[in-house]
């Protein structure tokens, strides 16, 4: 084999480990889902090409606003996790009861929508996606190697050694594997992280909306007041509706209410009520009434679940349970950090400038309007329909739980 030979194979060698290592990682996400509820997702590469045409459109805009480009990155995967609990949500759960066949059929009808849609929506013409950062090429004697496509290697490689170890060798994950199951415990991750994002992005938008649009940034430190006074007000009488009603059923009634208070802050906008802060502050006191519920039980949620694991796998696992919850809260913090700073970028706000041209302070007002608004419909949403355990749900676990327990200590005895 003479050296320009050598030198193509092994150019051609490197090349076919990069594209490998990247369906590699494509694979991980089918395995994982395979692994963990026995489906295969046929629609797991289409929910990868809705990401890269979120980064082929987000890019731009991030680079525009002068925000570092690898912030469209978190957008890519929030807007890739959003589309997997729609799929999930509306399309596979409803048929998962109904045998593998019919779950098969409607994951490779879910693929075939998505591809369809998005030639209809972009067209069939291959887009090319803006590069994030640039890396040098690394010569080896004749061969040039790019070092963003040893790095993909790389890097394919060490996620697949970690992720089998960290599986199948790890306490945290094999606990992991069980908590996946545990379906309540997703619901209420999901429901925590929107809430988190919720409460971050009106903090973040409001004081724009108070310093620009309303031109008074002192009343901002009203908003505060005005989101958490009514816990004080309503925390004597949350013990007897929680026992009356329920945890979940209590926090849903009290989420559909702020969402619909939600909903009037943006109606207003057509009415002369607009230009008035103080209006938008009363509003946003009874939005905090029905968040309230909410926000004050959640952590008593995450016990719940934790007992619902206890009752369908006979381990606890408190400790794993409050790890991966409190690591979801932190993802939603970096989501809504980011989210915000991003849709500000989106309608064209300039925090050089002083005063704001009005078509930015009408974007500005939508923004701090609609997007809390379907932030609450999400989490109704998940809560009303994801989150399974009811009261009368719960009522019968604890009774179950405490006779096991009443059984094991007469048994140690």
């Amino acid at each position: 084999m003479d050296q320009m030979t050598f030198s193509l194979f092994f150019q051609s060698l490197i090349n076919g480990l990069n594209q490998g290592a990247i369906y590699a990682l494509i694979a991980l996400g089918y395995t994982m889902v395979y692994g963990i509820i026995r489906m295969i997702n046929f629609a797991h590469g289409d929910f990868i090409m809705i990401g890269a045409y979120t980064l082929f459109y987000t890019i731009p805009l991030m680079v525009n606003a002068g925000m570092p480009a690898w912030l469209s990155v978190i957008v890519a995967i929030a807007v890739c996790a959003l589309v997997g609990v729609l799929v999930e949500t509306f399309a596979y759960r409803p048929v998962r009861k109904a045998g593998p066949m019919s779950a098969l059929i409607t994951a490779l009808a879910m693929s075939i929508f998505l591809e369809n849609l998005a030639m209809v929506l972009f067209g069939a013409k291959p887009h090319n996606v803006q590069a994030i950062f640039s890396l040098p090429t690394i010569t080896v004697g004749t061969v040039a190697l790019p070092l963003n496509v040893l790095l993909t290697i790389a890097i394919g490689l060490g996620i697949m050694i970690a992720l089998q170890l960290f599986v199948k060798k790890t306490k945290l994950g094999k606990a992991m594997r069980a908590l996946l199951k545990n379906k309540p415990f997703i619901a209420l991750c999901i429901v925590s992280m929107l809430l988190i994002c919720f409460q971050m992005y009106t903090q973040t938008v409001y004081n724009y909306l108070f310093k620009n649009f309303y031109e008074k940034p002192g009343l901002y430190a009203l908003v505060t007041v005005c989101t958490y006074l009514p816990m004080v007000l309503l925390l004597p009488f949350m013990g007897k509706l929680i026992r009356k009603y329920g945890k979940k059923e209590i926090c849903s009634a009290g989420i559909l209410f702020a969402l619909i208070v939600n909903i009037a802050m943006f109606v207003i906008k057509f009415t002369p009520a607009v230009s008035n802060p103080y209006v938008f502050l009363v509003l946003s006191f009874f939005s905090g009434a029905g968040q309230t519920f909410l926000i004050m039980q959640i952590w008593a949620l995450v016990t719940d679940v934790t007992d619902y694991h206890e009752y369908i796998s006979g381990r606890r696992e408190e400790g794993t349970s409050y790890s991966f919850y409190s690591f979801v809260r932190k993802l939603g913090q970096t989501v809504a950090g980011a989210g915000a700073a991003g849709v500000l970028g989106v309608i064209g706000y300039d925090g050089k400038l002083a005063v704001q041209s009005p078509e930015v302070l009408t974007r500005l007002y939508d923004i701090a309007t609609i997007v809390p608004a379907i932030l609450l419909a999400l989490i109704f949403v998940v809560l009303t329909f994801g989150y399974k355990l009811s009261k009368e749900q719960l009522d019968e676990l604890h009774n179950v739980l405490r006779e096991r327990r009443e059984k094991a200590e007469a048994e140690s005895k």
